[in-house]
């Protein structure tokens, strides 16, 4: 007979028959050895076991940050006035942009990176550099915008606190390419509860925003520093016994940095345009309503969290998979696991919009005051901008897991231009409502652009597989 190795779509080989021929009594039939069945299936009982630990230590450290950073505003609520609320949004609200863009959303880059084009090195001291460079901008944009100083004070506090968070996320980069997950989650949980617990100190002492967002900005460092780095470095000792200290140490090579940054830049343009996307409308109605209003409209869009926590934690621990996926061809198994991830997302909208319309008044009234309660119409709009936001969000792990990266900023810019020209329109004349409408119009116009440049990328590659892993 004619027999030929062939490789199973898990890297084992097994024997297979090609053209068999009669067979006669001198010859014996040839089986596929059972000890390489037993180690395939083996394997794949091994990588669904993986992927769940991995799912569940990223959902509940999300969970729990997502929960913390809810109690945040719900604290500072109870506390103080609507206005401390609007007070502390706003400092998220003006940060946010210019620190997302800073990071270049490399945690992608690099989790997806089943190459080792760059070693983390690389990595870590391209985010070095562009967390300082964000950190001169976001000093800028406090002392220069409008609002009162006690707000610009909030402002640089909470930036101090996000360039701390933005290092500590190029270490669980590290630790997501390598599909050890557990350090991440207990990572975030442990800020999340470190940061309420010093937010609520420091406001407690010091009776003021201010001295709140400075404890919290604390708990970041010390997670940093005693937590999320020990165990990057752990991960390098075991990754490369022998050339750890090289691959970890900050590596400041001009030409790497270079060809990274191009590589990254088309996701920091992305996400820089996606958080835009999310803040206009906030944005928006602390300009022409003012800061309690403001304050009211975050607090209802932080519910939106509950649902896309869940489903960035099972996204954070398909990446990795689906890269591996697509890098090695096999895009019926990305597409099924997309689908997959598509339907939970669908799930979660459902629920969280069948919630809002039938028990939205005492959900706002549960976790804020009674006065939050007064406009359930928001929350119900916001609601279903919440479950398209859901299912773009499937679509849009996977473009990042196959390194889609140059369409996604197109697509982010055409999402952002629709959010601000409909908050521009919308809010001055409907208020809060208009607001939440206008998130409703650019999630609606994101899931479009996600769910076709998906459906684009899988039909091409289904017909013409890809030979080198790049960028699109």
């Amino acid at each position: 007979m004619d027999h030929q190795v062939l490789t199973t779509p898990h890297g084992e080989t097994e024997n297979q028959i090609v053209n068999p021929s009669p067979v006669s009594q001198d010859e014996t039939i040839s089986f596929p050895p059972i000890e390489g069945i037993t180690k395939s299936v083996t394997k794949q009982i091994s990588q669904s076991g993986l992927l769940r630990r991995n799912f569940s230590w990223v959902f509940v450290g999300n969970m729990t940050f997502a929960a913390c950073n809810w109690m945040m505003s719900v604290s500072l609520a109870k506390m103080g006035s609507i206005t401390d609320v609007g007070q502390y949004s706003t400092g998220v609200a003006l940060t946010q942009p210019a620190i997302t863009f800073s990071m270049l959303m490399l945690r992608g880059v690099l989790a997806t990176d089943t190459r080792n084009a760059h070693r983390f090195g690389t990595y870590l001291a391209l985010r070095i550099i562009t967390t300082l460079l964000a950190l001169l901008v976001l000093m800028g944009i406090a002392w220069t915008s409008p609002a009162n100083t006690a707000t610009r004070w909030v402002v640089l506090a909470t930036s101090l606190g996000v360039c701390f968070d933005a290092i500590s996320d190029i270490f669980h980069g590290f630790l997501q390419r390598a599909e050890n997950m557990k350090p991440m989650g207990i990572s975030l949980g442990l800020k999340g509860i470190l940061s309420l617990s010093l937010l609520i100190v420091g406001f407690q002492l010091g009776h003021s925003v201010i001295t709140g967002v400075l404890g919290s900005a604390m708990a970041s460092f010390l997670i940093l520093a005693f937590y999320d780095a020990p165990n990057g470095v752990r991960v390098a000792q075991k990754s490369f016994p022998t050339t750890w200290i090289k691959e970890i140490t900050p590596h400041f090579e001009t030409q790497e940095l270079v060809t990274l940054a191009i590589t990254a830049f088309p996701l920091g343009i992305t996400v820089m345009l996606t958080t835009l996307t999310n803040y206009s409308s906030r944005l928006f109605v602390v300009h022409f309503n003012g800061q309690a209003d403001m304050g009211m409209f975050s607090a209802m869009s932080l519910l939106l969290n509950v649902g896309s926590t869940a489903l960035l934690s099972m996204g954070a621990a398909l990446t990795p998979r689906l890269s591996q996926y697509y890098t090695a061809g096999r895009h019926h198994d990305f597409l099924k696991l997309t689908m997959k991830f598509t339907a939970l997302a669908g799930i979660v909208g459902t629920i969280a919009l069948f919630a809002a319309y039938a028990f939205g008044r005492n959900i706002l009234t549960f976790f804020f005051k009674a006065n939050y309660a007064a406009r359930p119409d928001v929350f119900v709009v916001l609601m279903s901008a919440g479950a398209l936001f859901y299912l773009s969000l499937a679509f849009g792990n996977s473009l990042t897991a196959a390194r889609a990266f140059r369409v996604q900023a197109w697509a982010a810019g055409a999402v952002a231009g629709v959010a601000i020209m409909s908050a521009w329109t919308l809010v001055p004349k409907f208020g809060l409502v208009g607001a939440a409408y206008s998130m409703l119009l650019s999630m609606a116009t994101r899931l479009l652009f996600t769910g076709v440049l998906f459906a684009q990328i899988n039909l091409k590659n289904l017909r013409n597989p890809p030979t080198s892993e790049g960028t699109i």
